[in-house]
């Protein structure tokens, strides 16, 4: 495929410059529709900005041409300075627009060190930013921290700026740590539930936790119980020893053990107190834990990364 023409050779960033920016002597000489000839405009006052080193005025002019008249040659500006100017996810979006097209059909060996060149800007811009792929619904909205970037494309990649941020697709968010240099595949528009098989260990254990605190305080609290009503009967049928043993001190052993039996019967029971405030004090967590929890925290592996996703 053969690249566009009146590549400026004055262009800093690279050495064939901007792709098609017209010179002036190129124009028509008849009158232009007006959206036409403020296209026209922009594009003499890019070149004239690009021409001093005039980077941000530049930018402004072809971003301003860009909505006015979108073109693939605009876009391969726009990132070229852009890149320029360190807006990184600009220039990885409009170069990488670029070079996709240009790549639609075989570049022609003559054009293939332009080419190349393009490339190399995209691979640069690229190692600044997180690329995203989307599973979603086609056409909703996408947001970066509430911020729309777009319509939902499995056809298109979305570069974001590295660190966390709350990336959306209609009215699903994840909060995502994004890295630099990465490419993260991420999935909207499934259920919020884990996946079919797999169980929340914190819940699990919140569950079972509860259900064997209860069950310990209800086997303390028979126990006690129990030891309580052998204690008790054991004084019924000692009472006068029982007596004794407050007055005389006579069968110490057998008195020794009713009063063992009747402390065990009061630890036992205040165990079981303790067993059920905890079931209840855990029970009332897992339910919390439950009604709030987000759906499974994910590990997503991207190329020389590790991105942790939370989806609610």
């Amino acid at each position: 495929m053969k690249l566009p023409d009146g590549i400026l050779p004055v262009f800093a960033l690279l050495s064939f410059g901007l792709c098609s920016l017209s010179s002036p002597g190129s124009v028509r000489a008849e009158p232009l529709a007006p959206d036409k000839g403020h296209a026209q405009m922009l594009r003499d006052r890019a070149r004239l900005a690009i021409e001093t080193d005039e980077l941000p005025e530049a930018h402004a002019a072809l971003l301003a041409l860009q909505a006015l008249d979108p073109s693939i040659d605009t876009a391969c500006n726009l990132g070229l300075v852009a890149r320029r100017l360190q807006r990184w996810v600009e220039a990885a979006e409009n170069l990488n627009r670029c070079v996709r097209a240009y790549t639609a059909v075989p570049v022609e060996p003559v054009e293939r060190a332009r080419y190349d060149e393009l490339v190399g800007e995209l691979l640069m811009a690229r190692a600044a930013v997180t690329s995203v792929v989307l599973t979603a619904p086609r056409g909703a909205p996408v947001t970066v921290d509430e911020r729309p970037i777009g319509a939902a494309s499995s056809h298109r990649e979305y570069f974001v700026e590295p660190g966390w941020h709350v990336f959306g697709v209609g009215d699903e968010r994840q909060r995502i740590h994004f890295k630099a240099g990465a490419r993260l595949a991420l999935k909207f528009g499934v259920s919020a539930k884990s996946p079919s098989g797999a169980r929340d260990p914190v819940l699990v254990g919140g569950i079972v936790g509860t259900i064997a605190a209860a069950v310990t305080g209800g086997a303390l609290i028979t126990a006690s119980h129990v030891k309580r009503g052998d204690a008790e009967g054991a004084r019924g049928e000692a009472l006068d020893t029982s007596r004794s043993c407050a007055l005389a001190h006579r069968d110490q052993a057998q008195c020794d053990g009713i009063k063992g039996a009747k402390d065990m019967a009061g630890d036992l029971q205040t165990a079981a107190i303790v067993s059920f405030i905890g079931a209840g004090a855990l029970g009332a967590a897992t339910t919390f834990y439950w009604s709030v929890k987000p759906s499974s925290p994910r590990v997503v592996v991207g190329a020389s990364s590790i991105q942790v996703v939370v989806q609610w």
